[in-house]
């Protein structure tokens, strides 16, 4: 499992739609840093050529980070359930996760409760080495691992929670639909409605057999337009 580390106002990151930062919040304060970029969705291709999209209201980029854009390296801040979370941050980026955290009247907290910056805390390269291995020690993971891992505070929730259970969904197997995001026609070729840990995955093959696979979250569904429903 990957490392994590919340900017949160809550005593537990857990909690943090207790006392929520919210995307509203969120969202001016990337508005007013020249340094944030608010992107809402990010791609990354994979070896079978199909392309992996994550898509958050409150996605943004660090440009200012010096690792920005080598071997795919990225260092993304994503707003989620009232707090920001950043995957396997190195010391600069959590400097800057710092810096955010105390405009917004927060704390920079990990996985497993320590804040930073904490003299007392587990040391963050040990944290993300052990976690990671010592190719990944202090570095932002790459684009792919991140949009393909399941989101640690799901996880945490899905431990004490009720057996999953299927995420309903209108898309249909080989119904074809247009993709709002450019206007392409597809096919549905897949769909699990129990994948991602419950959320639900829906696969399409455009026309020229480019494949996109999207989790069942927020308005996917809204996002793809039944080609009989065109006037």
């Amino acid at each position: 499992m990957g490392y994590e580390v919340h900017i949160t106002r809550a005593e537990s990151w857990l909690d943090s739609d207790a006392t929520p930062i919210t995307l509203e919040e969120w969202l001016a304060h990337v508005a007013g840093d020249p340094e944030l970029r608010l992107d809402a969705a990010a791609e990354a291709p994979l070896a079978d050529g199909s392309t992996l999209r994550y898509e958050s209201e409150g996605l943004a980029v660090w440009t200012a980070y010096s690792g920005h854009g080598e071997d795919g390296n990225m260092a993304w801040l994503d707003h989620r359930d009232g707090h920001v979370v950043v995957k396997n941050p190195d010391e600069e980026i959590l400097g800057k996760l710092c810096e955010v955290a105390a405009a917004l009247g927060a704390r920079v907290q990990g996985d497993d409760g320590e804040t930073y910056p904490d003299p007392g805390a587990p040391g963050l390269q040990a944290k993300v080495g052990a976690l990671e291995g010592d190719a990944a020690a202090g570095t932002q993971i790459a684009l792919p691992e991140l949009l393909a891992r399941p989101l640690r505070a799901i996880h945490a929730l899905l431990r004490r929670a009720a057996p999953l259970r299927e995420t309903p969904t209108r898309l249909r197997m080989g119904q074809r639909y247009r993709y709002l995001i450019g206007g392409e026609p597809c096919t549905v070729v897949a769909v699990d409605p129990r994948a991602e840990h419950g959320m639900g995955l829906v696969t399409v093959r455009f026309d020229d057999g480019r494949e996109l696979s999207l989790a069942l979250i927020g308005d996917t569904e809204s996002m793809f337009l039944p080609l009989d429903e065109e006037t």
